[in-house]
């Protein structure tokens, strides 16, 4: 029996070794995803949309096929039903990372500020040339839609919600291989009011709410020691940080710029080469200063 059961592990770690891409490999890998997701949920600093670790390590899954590291998938990309939708930021952070994105514009009708239709136009590099798309939604859209509702986000903030349709399907036109198919939260299911608002509308709320989101993103990243995690935080707020006054940008960009300058690769001349140093956990740790504005 005991030289029976030695065969059978020798030929499952047999099989693991050959099946580097197969399922056993895959398995072996999200139970440990699993447990690591769980740990997470704990923490308790997941939008609310997450509901069980599975959710978790789908998503994180996900955003793995976009190239995307594990905080901004979760900050971006929310569970929505049976599938997983997509914050507009973190949309054009795909957009605008793209070798081949050239531009982006969008025209308000008949003004900024009262629209009843916005027109996204987006251009694209390609070897014939530059490749130009573009996609009009409407308030006569939403409505035939059945999305203006009472106390609905079309009804609050139609300005922005015309906007991200119009992003969104401009995207997905010009954009497929950068988004895979991926959509927006409120356009998965319009009924989901409370996943809507955390996704298209956090960047509409007063400017010491969009602070308080950005630093407690930043304080996340920097808490990962991962430089990687800083400069997703850095694209994924870029646009939350230009609408900030001085004062409170000011205080975003000097922690981002304090930890990033003790995590990057450290060079050293020797002999007139120059070759990065690799630097010790203790060098790189570093921690958000909690300066309030």
């Amino acid at each position: 029996m005991k030289s029976k059961m030695k065969g059978l592990r020798e030929m499952g770690d047999e099989l693991i070794k050959h099946d580097d891409l197969g399922v056993v490999a895959f398995s072996k890998r999200f139970e440990g995803l699993l447990k690591v997701s769980s740990q997470i949920l704990k923490s308790q600093m997941l939008p609310e949309a997450y509901k069980t670790p599975e959710q978790v390590a789908m998503v994180i899954l996900k955003g793995r096929e976009l190239n995307l590291p594990e905080m901004a998938t979760l900050q971006g990309m929310f569970p929505v039903g049976r599938n997983i939708g997509m914050s507009v930021q973190l949309m054009m952070t795909l957009i605008r990372r793209h070798q081949q994105f050239e531009a982006y514009d969008a025209k308000f009708e008949p003004d900024d500020i009262s629209p009843v239709k916005c027109t996204v136009t987006m251009k694209r590099k390609n070897a014939g040339g530059i490749e130009v798309k573009s996609w009009t939604f409407s308030q006569a859209d939403a409505q035939k839609a059945g999305l203006i509702k009472k106390d609905s986000n079309y009804e609050k903030w139609m300005k922005n919600m015309l906007l991200n349709r119009a992003t969104a399907n401009c995207a997905r036109l010009l954009f497929p291989d950068a988004l895979m198919g991926m959509y927006l939260s409120e356009e998965l299911d319009s009924n989901l009011i409370e996943d809507a608002e955390i996704i298209e509308t956090s960047y509409q709320k007063e400017p010491i709410q969009v602070y308080n989101q950005a630093k407690s993103a930043l304080e996340k990243a920097i808490k990962t020691y991962k430089i990687e995690d800083l400069e997703s935080w850095k694209e994924l707020y870029a646009d939350d940080m230009k609408s900030l006054e001085p004062r409170l940008s000011g205080v975003l960009t000097r922690e981002y710029e304090a930890a990033y300058n003790k995590l990057k690769p450290k060079v050293i001349n020797v002999d007139s080469n120059s070759k990065p140093a690799e630097s010790s956990t203790e060098q790189t740790k570093t921690s958000s200063t909690g300066t309030q504005p």
